[in-house]
C-alpha cells in the first residue's frame, strides 16, 4: 500500500507540475499519509485516525467558522465535490457491468422548431420566444395550451431535467419526450443503451420493464435495465423525473453535490409547482435559488402561480410571461357553485349524459367516488340506459389496473372530442385526473376543493378549442357557446356543504377546503362584488358566473372566495 501510495504522489506531482495554488506550486501540496495508510492496513477506523466524514454534523458550528474566514468557494467545492461522487459511482457501475459506458451521452441534435411549426401550423406560439432560450423564466398559462411544447423548445440543445409532481404525470411525460428527442432505433440498436432520454422515480424499472418487455437485448432475471442506470447517473441529456428525486438535496443532506453539480450545467423544467404543499414549495424555491447560483438556469410552469412563490424569487433575475394575458377573450367555461350534495344531482348527471355528451364526475376521496359510482351505477340499470358507458378511476387500482384503465378511458375520451361523437359517457373519478389523464369532457361535477386544483379540473372541460386562436382545434371554426350549450347553461358545476351536526365543510385529503379565517380576511376586499351577484340571483340557490380565459385566475379566486 505504501509503495503504491508513494507512486501515485509521483505521477499526481508531475501532473500538476505546471499548476499554481495561490501563487504556490500544486506539486508542493501533494503529499502520502504514511502513518494513515498503515492504520488503515491494520484495520483501524477513520474516525481514530482523526478524519471525519465530510457530511457528519458533529463539527459543522466550527466548519462553518473556519469557511467564513477562509473565504472558501462554496460553488467550486460543489462542482468539485459533486463531479468527483458521480465520477466514482459511475466507475463502480462500469465495473460491476464489466463494459464502459459514456458518463455524458452527446446531446441529440434536433430541429424541434421545425417539427412544431408543421404540428401547430399558425398555432406555432412558442416561436414567439425562441430568443429567451438563455433566460430564467416563469411561464403561466391555462392548461392544454402547449406549456410542454414550450419547456422542449426552450431546453432543447442543451441537458435538461423536466420534474412533475406525479409518477403517471412522469410517464406520460416520458413518452413524449421519447418522441421528440430519441433517434429512430437502427438495426442492432439496444433499446435500454443507445437512448437519448431517461426516466427518474421509484418505480421507473418497473414502468420501462412493461413498457418495452419484448425489445432485444433487456436484462433477465430482475436486472434494472441499462437506461434505468444511465438515468439514475445523470448521463443521458434528457431527463423526465419526479421532484421528489431533486428537490429534497435543496436540503443539503450527504452527497447533494452529486444534483447540485450536475443542475449546475442543465436546464431545470419545474411543472405544475402549485400541485406542491407550501412547505416543499418552499424547498423548489431554494433549489431554484442555489441552481441559478451555481450558473444553471430554470423555466417554471404552472396554470396558477401561488403569489408567494414570485414573491421569493423576486432577488433572481427572470421574464413573467403570462399567457392568460395573449389567449382570446372567449368563455368556455361557467361555473355554478351549489349548497348541497353531490349524490342529490345524480340524475342530472345522468340526464346531461344522455344527450350525448361526456361527462366528469370528480370527489376528494376514494370512498366517496366509489358511493358516487355505486348510485350512478344503480340509477343507470334502475333505468334501462344500457347503452351508458360509466367508469371508475382512482389511486387504489393494482397498477397494472389503473394502466389498462387509464389507456382505455384516453380513448373512449379521447382529446380533442371527435365533432361527430354523440355517445352517452360518464366517468367518475378523484384527484388523479387532474394531471394523469389527457382527456376532454363537456360537463365537470365536481366538490369544492383548492382553486389550484379546480382549475386543473376546469382545464379536462372544452379542450377541443384552441385558446390562442378562439378556433375549433382541426377546423377553421370560430367557438361559439349555443354551438355546445344552452344560453345560461353552466359546464361547471361545484358542490360543497356542511356535514350533518358539524360546522366543517367539506374535507379535501387531510385539510378542510374552506378556513373561516382565510374568509374574514377576504370578506371586506370582496363585499362589493358580492353585493352584486346577490342582488341578481336573490331567487336562486345557486350562483353561476361566467370566466373568461383572460381573466380565469382573478375571476375564480373572487368567485370562490365569495
Amino acid at each position: 500500500m505504501v509503495i503504491t501510495g508513494k507512486k501515485l504522489v509521483e505521477v499526481l506531482k508531475e501532473h500538476f507540475r505546471d499548476f499554481r495554488m495561490d501563487g504556490e506550486k500544486a506539486e508542493n501540496l501533494i503529499s502520502f499519509d504514511e502513518y494513515l495508510a498503515h492504520h488503515i492496513k491494520e484495520g483501524g477506523d477513520l474516525i481514530r485516525a482523526g478524519i471525519i466524514p465530510p457530511y457528519t454534523l458533529y463539527f459543522l458550528p466550527e466548519k462553518l467558522k473556519i469557511e467564513a474566514k477562509s473565504k472558501i468557494d462554496l460553488n467550486l467545492w460543489v462542482f468539485l465535490s459533486g463531479f468527483l461522487m458521480r465520477v466514482d459511482h459511475f466507475a463502480s457501475f462500469c465495473e460491476e457491468e464489466n463494459k464502459s459506458f459514456l458518463i455524458e451521452i452527446e446531446i441529440f441534435k434536433t430541429n424541434l422548431a421545425e417539427e412544431l411549426n408543421k404540428k401547430f401550423k399558425e398555432n406555432f406560439w412558442q416561436k414567439e420566444f425562441m430568443d429567451l432560450k438563455n433566460e430564467n423564466i416563469i411561464l403561466i398559462a391555462p392548461t392544454g395550451l402547449g406549456k410542454t411544447e414550450f419547456a422542449f423548445l426552450w431546453a432543447e440543445g442543451e441537458k435538461f431535467f423536466y420534474t412533475l409532481p406525479l409518477r403517471v404525470a412522469t410517464n406520460q411525460m416520458f413518452e413524449r419526450a421519447c418522441s421528440y428527442f430519441n433517434e429512430k432505433i437502427a438495426p442492432g440498436d439496444d433499446f435500454f443503451i443507445n437512448r437519448n432520454v431517461g426516466l427518474l422515480h421509484s418505480d421507473a424499472d418497473l414502468y420501462i420493464f412493461d413498457k418495452w418487455e419484448n425489445a432485444r437485448s433487456t436484462d433477465k432475471e430482475g436486472e434494472i435495465p441499462k437506461i434505468v442506470n444511465l438515468a439514475r447517473h445523470f448521463s443521458l441529456p434528457v431527463n423526465i423525473s419526479t421532484g421528489d428525486l431533486l428537490f429534497p438535496s435543496a436540503l443539503k443532506y450527504p452527497v447533494y453535490e452529486r444534483i447540485y453539480a450536475t443542475l449546475g450545467y442543465s436546464k431545470l423544467i419545474i411543472d405544475e409547482v402549485q400541485a406542491y404543499d407550501p412547505r416543499a414549495c418552499a424547498i423548489v424555491v431554494k433549489m431554484i435559488e442555489d441552481i441559478v447560483s451555481l450558473g444553471g438556469k430554470f423555466l417554471l410552469m404552472t396554470a396558477t402561480l401561488p403569489e408567494f412563490v414570485r414573491e421569493e424569487l423576486k432577488a433572481i433575475k427572470f421574464q413573467e410571461i403570462n399567457l392568460y394575458e395573449k389567449v382570446k377573450d372567449i368563455t368556455r367555461h361557467k361555473v355554478e357553485l351549489r349548497e348541497k350534495d353531490i349524490e342529490n344531482d345524480i340524475e342530472e348527471v345522468i340526464n346531461k349524459a344522455n344527450e350525448g355528451k361526456r361527462v366528469l364526475v370528480v370527489l376528494n376521496t376514494v370512498e366517496k367516488a366509489e358511493e358516487v359510482y355505486k348510485a350512478i351505477n344503480k340509477k343507470i340499470k334502475e333505468k334501462g340506459f344500457d347503452e351508458l358507458s360509466l367508469e371508475l378511476l382512482h389511486s387504489r387500482f393494482t397498477l397494472n389496473e389503473r394502466k389498462e384503465k387509464e389507456r382505455e378511458l384516453e380513448g373512449k375520451f379521447k382529446n380533442p372530442k371527435p365533432s361527430d361523437e354523440n355517445s352517452p359517457k360518464i366517468l367518475v373519478a378523484t384527484q388523479v385526473v387532474e394531471a394523469s389523464l389527457d382527456i376532454d369532457a363537456d360537463y365537470l361535477f365536481t366538490e369544492i376543493a383548492p382553486i389550484d386544483s379546480l382549475i386543473q379540473r376546469m382545464g379536462r372541460i372544452m379542450r377541443r378549442i384552441d385558446l390562442m386562436s378562439g378556433k375549433i382545434k382541426g377546423k377553421d371554426e370560430k367557438f361559439k357557446w349555443d354551438n355546445f350549450y344552452k344560453k345560461n347553461e353552466s359546464n361547471i358545476i361545484i358542490y360543497f356543504y356542511h356535514k350533518e351536526n358539524s360546522k366543517e365543510f367539506l374535507e379535501s385529503g387531510k385539510e378542510k377546503v374552506d378556513d373561516s379565517k382565510k374568509q374574514k380576511e377576504f370578506e371586506k376586499e370582496y363585499n362589493k362584488e358580492l353585493d352584486k351577484i346577490l342582488e341578481n340571483v336573490k331567487n336562486n340557490e345557486s350562483i353561476i358566473i361566467e370566466l373568461k380565459e383572460s381573466e380565469k385566475n382573478s375571476m375564480l379566486k373572487k368567485f370562490m372566495t365569495l
